[in-house]
């Protein structure tokens, strides 16, 4: 579904391990790939909506409702749909 790089360099050590395991555990719902653009839903204590831009497989831009990615910080749930 999601064909592309993942610039591990973005996310702290933890961040990625955490999203990682949301990805395992199953809590990423909803995805949808729209050619370039895909949205996703995060289950954790709220339902978190993430969108996220490719271009020629690398990811250009990203947003999550999540209070930690307010100000486009990298966060667990946009690692979780990548």
């Amino acid at each position: 579904m999601i064909s592309g790089k993942i610039r591990r360099d973005l996310f702290e050590p933890r961040i990625l391990q955490c999203g990682y395991d949301y990805y395992k555990d199953g809590m990423v719902r909803s995805v949808q790939d729209f050619g370039g653009l895909v949205w996703a839903n995060v289950l954790d204590s709220e339902l978190y909506s993430v969108e996220i831009a490719f271009d020629g497989g690398e990811v250009i831009a990203w947003r999550c409702g999540c209070p930690y990615a307010e100000d486009g910080t990298p966060c667990k749930y946009l690692a979780a749909v990548l």
